[in-house]
């Protein structure tokens, strides 16, 4: 019986990095050195059992690592005399490099995505409109229905006029809201279903309608009645809503 082993493919030395900082939890500005430089041997050495071709890079970075290994195990002068400056972090250039791989890298991920997003895309091509002709636009229209089309267009528009004339001449506060809620109330108490025009049969006029209207939706929003229309324009059916 034999046991396949395999290894995370990476794109080279800096990709391993990486993912060994990742997977011990390190803080890229803050790497420790030592135990990178271990996990980054160990990693080489599986390659190296497996026969995995190593390339230069790998080494030339076990060789770099080694190297801010022992100098961050050199003897440091704690107490700078005056005019010193303080000796750089041998480990500066190496985190600056993961850095900028880093940004390099997840740009290149969201770039890739972009472009698998873009292979399964489909573009519906722009259409030449340089031949349109305005004509066209009446070549297959109806006149009669043209007709009727602007016939209600114009009866829709001196509706709304007439109302918005009406609305304007209406007296303030000469129809209470309260006097139209009592109003359905005692018609609703009488017959539990009843017509909107029979509202208007108790007390009509324009400013009625309005406030009866008005009282209707507030009792529909309360569910305490249902209102029902056959069609745009109908007489309105109100009842009782049963619990």
């Amino acid at each position: 019986m034999t046991y396949t082993i395999q290894l995370p493919t990476f794109n080279g030395p800096m990709d391993l990095l990486l993912d060994l900082i990742k997977k011990h939890k390190m803080s890229i500005y803050d790497i420790e050195i030592h135990l990178l430089c271990d996990a980054f041997l160990e990693e080489i050495q599986k390659m190296e059992e497996l026969n995995m071709d190593l390339t230069s890079d790998f080494i030339e970075m076990a060789s770099l690592l080694l190297r801010i290994k022992s100098d961050s195990l050199l003897p440091r002068e704690e107490d700078l005399e005056e005019g010193e400056e303080e000796e750089e972090d041998p480990r500066q250039g190496l985190i600056e490099k993961l850095i900028e791989y880093e940004k390099l890298k997840t740009l290149t991920e969201a770039l890739n995505a972009r472009g698998e997003y873009e292979k399964k895309a489909f573009y519906k091509q722009q259409e030449d409109f340089s031949y349109f002709n305005s004509q066209d636009l009446l070549a297959q229209c109806d006149l009669e229905a043209l007709s009727k089309a602007f016939y209600q267009i114009m009866e829709r528009t001196r509706r709304l006029e007439k109302a918005q004339a009406d609305l304007e001449e209406i007296p303030q506060r000469e129809f209470s809201y309260q006097r139209a809620h009592g109003n359905i109330s005692k018609a609703l108490l009488a017959k539990p279903k009843l017509m909107f025009s029979d509202l208007l049969k108790i007390e009509g006029g324009v400013e009625a309608c309005i406030a009866y209207f008005l009282v209707l939706l507030e009792l529909i929003k309360n569910q305490e009645v249902y209102a029902r229309q056959v069609d745009f324009y109908e007489d309105i059916e109100i009842g009782i809503r049963r619990t």
